[in-house]
């Protein structure tokens, strides 16, 4: 199971959301990548219904009107789980712990 500066980006995205539009270039300084990197992050968790944006001059991200899991967040990104899950190996097992954490901790209620 691999962590990586995506899935870090995108946890940290919740910090800053709430229910009114956060410009995408005032996110992307705050979390020290570019506007294109962001918006491409963005874009897979709107996708999978993660955020919510907001279109026009005054649009930006907004956090979604249900919860989220950093769980839901690493399979957004990562588009599948570890390939080890529930395999009887130990490192699935460690994988697996990660994962029922992840799942557990809630970004948005």
């Amino acid at each position: 199971m691999k962590l990586n500066r995506e899935y870090e980006i995108c946890l940290d995205i919740y910090q800053y959301l709430n229910d009114k539009p956060t410009k995408c270039q005032e996110l992307a300084d705050k979390l020290r990548t570019s506007g294109n990197h962001l918006h491409g992050l963005t874009r897979l968790l709107r996708l999978k219904g993660l955020v919510r944006i907001l279109k026009g001059p005054k649009g930006g991200i907004m956090k979604p009107d249900h919860k989220v899991s950093a769980l839901d967040v690493y399979l957004a990104i990562n588009n599948n789980l570890p390939q080890n899950k529930m395999s009887e190996a130990p490192s699935s097992k460690v994988s697996n712990s990660i994962l029922t954490l992840l799942d557990a901790t809630i970004l948005v209620e």
